[in-house]
């Protein structure tokens, strides 16, 4: 109650700034106004937060433990740190409007299912939601750890989207990133992102690379990587893993591709995807094999898009 609305003195700034505290109440600021910053670092909390339609200057969680954030069509002036929080709850940021960044740099979210746990209810909610929501700069999830699903469909980031080193666990057939429709300004980086389950990229707008340099990408039995219908700058999968499952590229536009040959699984959809350049340089042959595993059998426009690209090149 004294951030939203306690008296205001001359030469005092309200503000909330606590490390190390344990908090046995909720903290509870739905609809609230705060004018200065929240910082709460090395907290534990034994409530979820509730801060639904809140507006505030910034809001800093790291380090924290917390059973979850309940934080839909928040407003936030500056940035929304949850660098290094273990959250065992779902974060829920669905619809939120952050004007800086959004830290989730080295968080710890959800718990591991338990080997014989039930698909369906391990799947039941993302752990991390800002569907919808929009970033003014970058969101920052270096070395992320996400027992659920993470999602972004319809978010839109000012920036770039960093998932370098990531690890991303679901249940068997189930979707780890899901980012249809996502729009960022520059990049999405997720080299050596660790995915088990399904990367779901489909209608996204990525204007430079989305880089997968080193990722190992598996969802047997299902697609693995889906992006198709997209705008993309370069698609990078320099020195990944053999991808487990299947790759969905229909319709995809991009400047160039860089894929080595032996990172293809032997089924993939391509019909439609447009291409000016492929790396690494390789004689053609070399890229025959992909086209063979096109499920949809013998595409014509696919070979001459491979002779259009080698052309370009000179070749």
């Amino acid at each position: 109650a004294l951030l939203i609305d306690g008296p205001a003195h001359d030469g005092e700034i309200a503000g909330l700034k606590l490390t190390g505290a344990r908090i046995t109440g909720q903290l509870d600021l739905v609809y609230g106004t705060v004018e200065q910053a929240v910082q709460l670092r090395f907290c534990h909390f034994e409530q979820p937060l509730k801060l639904y339609g809140a507006q505030l200057r910034a809001l800093v969680l790291s380090d924290s433990v917390l059973p979850g954030l309940k934080a839909g069509n928040l407003r936030v002036d500056g940035v929304l740190r949850l660098s290094c929080c273990r959250v065992t709850g779902p974060i829920r940021l669905q619809g939120a409007k952050i004007s800086g960044a959004v830290f989730v740099n080295g968080a710890r979210l959800g718990s591991p299912a338990a080997p014989d746990a039930d698909a369906g209810d391990a799947a039941a909610e993302p752990v991390l939601q800002l569907n919808h929501a929009a970033i003014g700069t970058d969101l920052w999830a270096v070395g992320l750890v996400a027992h659920g699903q993470v999602r972004l469909n319809g978010a839109t980031v000012g920036g770039q989207v960093n998932l370098d080193d990531a690890d991303l666990h679901v249940p068997a057939g189930e979707t780890a990133l899901h980012a249809e429709t996502l729009s960022v300004g520059t990049d999405l980086r997720a080299v050596r992102l660790r995915a088990r389950g399904r990367v779901n990229l489909s209608g996204s707008r990525i204007p430079h690379q989305l880089n997968l340099a080193y990722a190992r990408l598996s969802n047997p039995g299902g697609p693995a990587l889906r992006a198709s219908s997209c705008v993309i700058g370069e698609l990078w999968l320099r020195e990944a893993a053999p991808i487990v499952g299947t790759v969905n590229l229909r319709r995809s536009q991009l400047d160039l591709l860089h894929v080595p040959p032996g990172v293809w699984p032997d089924r993939v959809r391509i019909d439609g995807l447009g291409y000016r350049t492929l790396a690494p340089h390789l004689p053609a042959e070399q890229r025959l094999p992909l086209l063979e595993r096109e499920e949809g059998g013998y595409l014509p426009y696919a070979y001459e898009q491979l002779a259009a690209a080698y052309r370009t090149a000179g070749d």
